[in-house]
């Protein structure tokens, strides 16, 4: 394994890379460098190495997040998926506002720049902003970027079944099984014990 790029002293559009600050280690256990640099402003902010490094591949001035506008992020996908965040959040009149700022959702990255220092950059219009505990915030360390199929296997609706050890959504039981979701959706309504809910087959009778 390389050892991490050394930043430091480095100008990214308008920060300076000052030092290493440590690292920060996402819940998937994956680990990310993270610097201490000075934005033109005056602000200083923490940066992943990744975040900095795509910035500049991608011909994006890196900032503190002081001025989106100059930054050329409003036509970014990433910064779309930062807005729908938001409003989702904070705007009563967003069609997804009771799921998420109606039952107390909330954004926790104040600027677009927060969440590409988090995630990096969308990687296609196939990914949405997901958390990773559906029942916390959008706040640094409960955010990935996920397909459709990941975010359908998040919602809170979502039932969880333990067997052997492992837990699962309904969904991917059943398409580990076999068996149609809503064939065990309905045996999960009726009450079986979680092995004959999971089973591939059986003789189906009349509980009393």
């Amino acid at each position: 394994m390389q050892p991490p790029i050394d930043l430091a002293g480095r100008v990214l559009g308008r920060l300076t890379v000052i030092e290493r600050a440590g690292s920060r280690r996402f819940s998937s256990g994956k680990t990310v460098p993270q610097w201490l640099c000075r934005c033109e402003c005056g602000e200083q902010v923490l940066r992943s190495s990744s975040s900095l490094l795509d910035s500049a591949k991608r011909g994006h001035i890196a900032s503190c997040g002081c001025s989106q506008e100059v930054h050329g992020l409003r036509n970014e996908p990433t910064y779309r998926s930062w807005q729908a965040m938001r409003s989702r959040c904070g705007n009563p009149n967003s069609p997804d506002w009771s799921r998420y700022g109606g039952r107390g959702v909330e954004c926790r990255f104040d600027s677009v720049h927060d969440l590409i220092a988090e995630i990096g950059f969308r990687p296609s219009r196939d990914y949405t902003v997901g958390r990773i505990n559906n029942d916390g915030h959008y706040e640094p360390g409960n955010v990935q970027w996920e397909t459709a199929l990941q975010q359908g296997a998040n919602k809170s609706t979502n039932i969880q079944l333990t067997f052997e050890g492992e837990t699962l959504h309904l969904a991917a039981w059943g398409r580990r099984l076999g068996i149609k979701k809503d064939t065990l959706y309905q045996r999960y309504k009726k009450g079986w014990p979680v092995e004959e809910i999971l089973a591939p087959a059986r003789a189906y009778r009349k509980k009393t």
